[in-house]
């Protein structure tokens, strides 16, 4: 039986580190709950660029518009997993500072979705892009279990391994494949002259595009280290000693 590692790492064991990889997988888990469905609804929606880019007067509930009414449930349940999303990530970006639990990346991350969120959310706008953005809360749970428990000892090695394949194909299909679609699919939309929302400024919504562009470039950014990650614990399944990278996988939440 291996030793376990948590006293070599000190800030594994801090009640701050264990709440907030607890209380994160249950929002995560919330918010998937309420945006994944709606976003695989717009995604094949028979009259998707008109409800994908739509925007709703109502601002106390997104409530959809009339001509898309039939659209009102997504719409209302983006609605409310964006103001969860936004104030759980603001709330993150202020307590999690005190406790030296993020670094410049996870900050310049949180930064930018919280920008986007409540440009999103206050002006009701956007449902599919806001829906895809949130859905990345899938992979999740799954990273910090991982994270919290990678050095607990052998008793953890086969949960840790099964959490690690999983955040890995989660963190491929929503933070790399779905929301850089929709990114893309944003910037045709305005280059092709839809309007993000007729009360917003010319300039709000570059900041916008740049906002939700910089969060997918993150993403980017994060996947060479978290392939590293889960490759190096692959060579550890075929017998091998992994190196390197222990860190790696903290910051891509």
């Amino acid at each position: 039986m291996g030793r376990p590692r948590c006293w070599r790492k000190e800030h594994e064991n801090s009640k701050y580190w264990a709440a907030r990889n607890l209380l994160g997988a249950i929002h995560a888990v919330l918010v998937s709950v309420l945006s994944v469905p709606a976003m695989v609804e717009l995604m094949f929606a028979a009259d998707a660029e008109v409800v994908r880019f739509s925007y709703s007067v109502h601002l106390a509930t997104c409530k959809a518009p009339e001509e898309i009414a039939q659209w009102n449930t997504v719409g209302e349940a983006i609605a409310l997993a964006g103001l969860m999303f936004t104030t759980f990530t603001l709330a993150d970006c202020v307590v999690s500072p005190m406790h030296g639990l993020i670094g410049w990346d996870m900050g310049v991350h949180h930064v930018a979705f919280i920008f986007a969120g409540a440009v999103i959310r206050g002006h009701c706008m956007l449902p599919f892009n806001a829906s895809a953005l949130i859905s990345m809360e899938v992979s999740t749970p799954f990273l910090n279990y991982l994270v919290h428990n990678q050095h607990r000892g052998d008793a953890y090695k086969t949960r840790v391994d099964a959490a690690g394949v999983i955040f890995f194909v989660t963190f491929l299909v929503f933070r790399i494949g779905l929301n850089t679609y929709a990114t893309v699919v944003l910037w045709i939309a305005h280059f092709g002259g839809v309007q993000m929302s007729a009360h917003m400024p010319a300039w709000q919504q570059w900041v916008m595009l740049l906002a939700v562009s910089a969060g997918a470039a993150m993403q980017l950014f994060w996947f060479p280290h978290v392939t590293r990650k889960v490759r190096s614990r692959l060579v550890v399944l075929g017998g091998r000693p992994a190196v390197g990278g222990d860190r790696l996988l903290e910051t891509a939440v």
